[in-house]
């Protein structure tokens, strides 16, 4: 094993690294450096020689330097790679880490006594940084309040105290503590969910253990509020969240929470919990979609959601019988019945865990759809046996029933206050029946009926938006043509007035005519009364002379 070494210097003052050189299993050579520049490759003369397939003669270039050790490439043909990931400009070398080159590996890493001289100048007392490494390595966290309570999990508000912010802290529930399969859980929930890097999915920031021994995870604190409180705001008559929330803006909110489901599914990810409550709109119109400790992996490697224990099992049988409150739905379950009802699909209801899959989720959009238009739920009930058989038996209301105002039981009149302001949200009040068609086609009974992507769904909402007729509308040339009559009103306005003005010019270019024809004619017949009274009196004249003429000459 080959070795080299920097200039000798005092014990004191040595600073110095060591090089380990692997091909395959095998260490072939190890070198000692101190601050300098070393070049890397397989030619002679380079103070690390490295004789492996795939190194240029002059490879990379080593800095070393006030205890930091950076690695250049030099233009190789075939690259460094750090931890498998090609180094494009000068890199630092993390002690212990691996440095690829061609076939062969470096580890390099500060000697005992280098890395003690390291340890002992950071916390030199002379440089007053004691107080401050303190101050960071102290305590971290300082919980707040509590924001909101799930059957599994805590979140509370709390504060960064290191960084100085405010973040959302996820806790189990203390009854739930004690149970591998939920702590399990839990970290399956935090790192899929810190995975699924998207502006309109909640970031996650650290998963760790409190000093209690309790786990936690941290994610973004946004300040702002449900959907779910939007549509009962909506409902209950609020001018402000009418006159914020109209339904152009709802489908803008709608189509993020898409995106979010978009880019999950894209990762192998399905929520398996979609509803209005756990979509977030924030103070500055940020779009989270919230709570994914029941989504699933489908690509494999993540643990199905099933009861840990009898006390579980209870929990989701009490959470069955429980009544539904308006638009808030129930307790998630971890049971035979995976997510929320009624915001499940049929799949979810019967049960089949094998069989959900993204259309699953598409299917709960539909739902959360339904609700933005209706702002009641696709499927109410006393209980959640009478939900469920609803779903399964695709027993929808159409949304556009809610257009018709309905007919007081006492008075036998239709109460027209009472039902459209519920609407307000909606333009003219009236849902737009070609949202009305995307909805049905999402909630079809049959996943292969429904759209198949996120984005066919979107594709329609959009077109909506735009004015035209969605694909699942199947709208006729007559329908075609009003939505591109109400497409293009300004510029049928501008050349109903052209129109107007023309033809106005043009009667009154006629009527002109008609007058100046007029006058034309009545000097003609005016010129010919005239000549026919200066013949008649030229006739009455000759008459008058001709027996003169024919008197005798005396």
């Amino acid at each position: 094993m080959a070795e080299s070494a920097s200039t000798p210097v005092p014990e004191a003052e040595a600073v110095s690294a060591e090089v380990d050189v692997l091909v395959g299993g095998e260490a072939i050579a190890m070198y000692t450096v101190s601050h300098g520049e070393y070049l890397i490759g397989r030619d002679a003369s380079c103070p690390i020689f490295v004789d492996a397939d795939d190194v240029s003669r002059h490879h990379a270039r080593l800095i070393f330097n006030a205890f930091e050790l950076v690695i250049e490439d030099l233009g190789s043909s075939n690259g460094i790679f750090i931890e498998g990931v090609q180094v494009q400009l000068p890199t630092r070398i993390r002690l212990g880490q691996e440095v690829q080159i061609g076939q062969a590996r470096l580890i390099v890493r500060l000697r005992e006594s280098a890395a003690r001289q390291f340890v002992e100048a950071l916390w030199d007392e002379g440089l007053g940084l004691g107080q401050v490494r303190n101050q960071i390595a102290g305590r971290k966290y300082k919980v707040i309040t509590t924001i909101n309570r799930g059957g599994m999990g805590v979140i509370l508000q709390a504060r960064d105290l290191r960084i100085r912010r405010t973040v959302a802290m996820k806790v189990i529930n203390s009854k739930h503590q004690f149970s591998r399969e939920n702590a399990l859980r839990f970290i399956d929930e935090a790192q899929l969910t810190g995975q699924l890097e998207h502006p309109n999915i909640i970031p996650v920031y650290e998963l760790g253990i409190d000093e209690q021994g309790e786990m936690f995870y941290t994610m973004k604190f946004v300040k702002g509020t449900t959907l779910d409180d939007v549509l009962r705001g909506i409902r209950a008559g609020r001018e402000k969240s009418i006159e914020k929330y109209p339904l152009g803006a709802l489908l803008t909110v709608f189509q993020k929470v898409c995106d979010a489901i978009a880019f999950a599914h894209s990762k192998g990810v399905v929520h398996r919990d979609l509803k209005p409550e756990n979509i977030m709109i924030g103070a500055f119109g940020e779009v989270l979609v919230l709570d994914w400790g029941l989504a699933k992996n489908l690509t494999g490697g993540r643990r199905e959601t099933h009861p840990a224990s009898g006390a579980d099992l209870a929990a989701d049988a009490a959470a069955r019988s429980a009544p539904p409150d308006d638009l808030r739905g129930f307790e998630t379950m971890h049971g035979l019945i995976v997510g929320t009802p009624p915001y499940i699909s049929p799949e979810q209801a019967r049960g089949e865990l094998d069989k959900i899959d993204g259309r699953s989720d598409i299917y709960v959009l539909g739902e959360i759809l339904y609700a933005i238009l209706t702002l009641r739920t696709p499927f109410e009930g006393e209980n959640v046996t009478e939900i469920v058989e609803k779903i399964l038996g695709s027993r929808i209301a159409h949304p556009s029933v809610h257009n018709h105002p309905k007919k007081s039981s006492r008075r036998g009149k239709r109460d027209l206050t009472a039902e459209f302001h519920v609407l307000a949200h909606c333009p003219g009040h009236r849902i737009p029946d070609g949202l009305s068609a995307v909805v049905m086609k999402a909630l079809a009974l049959a996943p292969a009926d429904r759209y198949q992507t996120v984005e066919d769904l979107q594709e329609d909402i959009a077109a909506c938006q735009g004015g035209f007729a969605p694909k699942a509308e199947g709208a006729g040339p007559l329908k075609q043509l009003a939505l591109w009559a109400v497409r293009h009103k300004p510029e049928i306005a501008l050349f109903a007035i052209f129109f107007v003005l023309f033809n106005a010019l043009v009667v009154g270019f006629f009527l002109q005519l008609s007058r100046e024809r007029d006058r034309a004619q009545a000097s003609e017949q005016a010129a010919w009364q005239s000549q026919k009274s200066a013949a008649e009196r030229l006739a009455e004249y000759e008459a008058r002379r001709a027996p003169e003429k024919e008197k005798p000459d005396p």
